[in-house]
C-alpha cells in the first residue's frame, strides 16, 4: 500500500466520482481507477459501491476512510511541523560556547539589544565543540583555546590580562600583588580538563614556567569563585570580570579580592572558531560582528561594558 493510493481514495469518497476526483488530483481516470483496484485487491474487500453515477464508500470503505483521513491527517500536520522547526533553525544562530564568562555576558546583551534574533547556545567540552563544529551542528564556537592545529578556521578577538583570586580569609589577602613563586603550594579551583578553559589556564602558566600541583576540579566554570569565596583554593579570573565591580551589579562575591601578579604575563584569548571557508547567512555574520565589536570594547575599557554601555556602542 503507498501514500499515494490513500490519497486517491480519499479524494475519491469526498468527490463522489473518478472524473471529479481525477480533475481535483490533476491525473487521468484511467489511472486513478487503475489505482483503486490495486488498493482494493491489496485489502482484499470493496471500497465502493455504484448507485447511479456516484460511487459511496461501502461500511467497511467507509471505516477505511476514517482511518485514512486521520493518517494523512497526521502526516501534514508531522510534515507542517517539521517544516516550521526546519524554518526556525535555519533563523536560528547555533553556538557551540566555551569561554562562558564572556559568552554569557555578550550573548546576554545582545539578547537585549535585538530581542527578536534567535541564539541557541550549547556548552560542551573540547571534544564535543569539535564534533558540533565539523558536524555542522552549530556555526560556530566561542572558546579560550587556538583550534588552529584540530583544522579550524580561528579568528583571535580578545587578549587580556588574568588575575589571581582568593578569598579575603586568605594569607595573601592583604597584599595587593604576588609572585608565582608564591602560589608554589597553593590549592588551585580549575574546571576539569576536557573544557577549554582548563587547557587554557594551564597553557598560560606552563608558558611562565609554573605548573599547578594542587588542583580541586569543578564541571561548572561559573562554580569557581563560589568555591574561592569559601577559601578552599584560588583560581585565575580575567581582568574583565574583576572590571565588572564597580557597576550596578557585584559581578564577584565580596568575599573575594583579586591579585596581580607581578612577575609573569598572565593573559587570556578568546577566540572565533568555525569551519573553513564557511559561508554565513545573515543573522550569523550580525552576531559575529557584534562579538567583535563587543571584544574590542573590553579590551578598550578593561571591563565587560553593561547593557546601557554596549546599547551606546550599538546606537541601540
Amino acid at each position: 500500500m503507498e501514500l499515494i493510493q490513500l490519497k486517491y481514495f480519499l479524494a475519491t469518497v469526498e468527490e463522489g466520482t473518478m472524473l471529479q476526483a481525477s480533475e481535483t488530483l490533476h491525473v487521468s481516470q484511467s489511472t486513478l481507477s487503475m489505482a483503486m483496484k490495486r488498493l482494493e485487491a491489496e485489502l482484499g474487500f470493496a471500497l465502493f459501491q455504484r448507485l447511479g453515477r456516484r460511487l459511496y464508500p461501502t461500511d467497511t470503505g467507509m471505516q477505511f476512510y476514517s482511518g485514512a483521513a486521520q493518517i494523512i491527517r497526521e502526516l501534514e500536520d508531522l510534515e507542517q511541523q517539521c517544516r516550521e522547526r526546519a524554518k526556525a533553525r535555519k533563523d536560528t544562530v547555533a553556538i557551540a560556547v566555551e569561554a562562558v564568562d564572556f559568552s554569557v555576558e555578550a550573548l546576554t546583551r545582545y539578547n537585549s539589544l535585538w530581542p527578536d534574533a534567535s541564539v541557541r547556545q550549547v556548552r560542551a567540552t573540547r571534544k564535543m565543540t569539535q564534533h558540533l563544529l565539523q558536524s555542522g551542528q552549530v556555526d560556530f564556537c566561542i572558546t579560550s583555546v587556538d583550534d588552529t592545529d584540530a583544522g579550524f578556521c580561528v579568528e583571535r578577538i580578545l587578549t587580556e590580562p588574568m588575575e589571581l583570586l582568593v578569598s579575603r580569609e586568605h594569607r595573601l589577602a592583604a597584599k595587593d600583588s604576588v609572585s608565582l613563586s608564591e602560589l608554589e603550594n597553593e590549592t588551585f579551583i580549575a574546571i576539569t580538563p576536557e573544557y577549554a578553559h582548563r587547557l587554557s589556564v594551564e597553557r598560560m602558566c606552563e608558558e611562565n614556567g609554573f605548573q599547578m600541583k594542587n588542583v580541586y576540579e569543578l564541571h561548572d566554570e561559573e562554580a569557581l569563585t563560589v568555591m574561592v569565596s569559601k577559601n578552599l583554593g584560588i583560581t585565575f579570573i580575567p581582568e574583565s570580570i574583576m572590571g565588572m565591580q564597580g557597576q550596578m551589579f557585584a559581578a564577584l562575591p565580596p568575599q573575594v579580592v583579586s591579585l596581580q601578579v607581578t612577575d609573569a604575563e598572565l593573559k587570556r584569548h578568546i577566540y572565533l572558531s568555525m569551519l573553513p571557508g564557511k559561508q554565513h547567512d545573515e543573522p550569523t555574520q550580525h552576531l559575529l560582528d557584534y562579538l567583535r565589536r563587543y571584544a574590542a570594547a573590553i579590551a578598550e575599557n578593561h571591563y565587560m561594558p553593561s547593557l546601557d554601555e554596549t546599547r551606546s556602542i550599538f546606537n541601540r
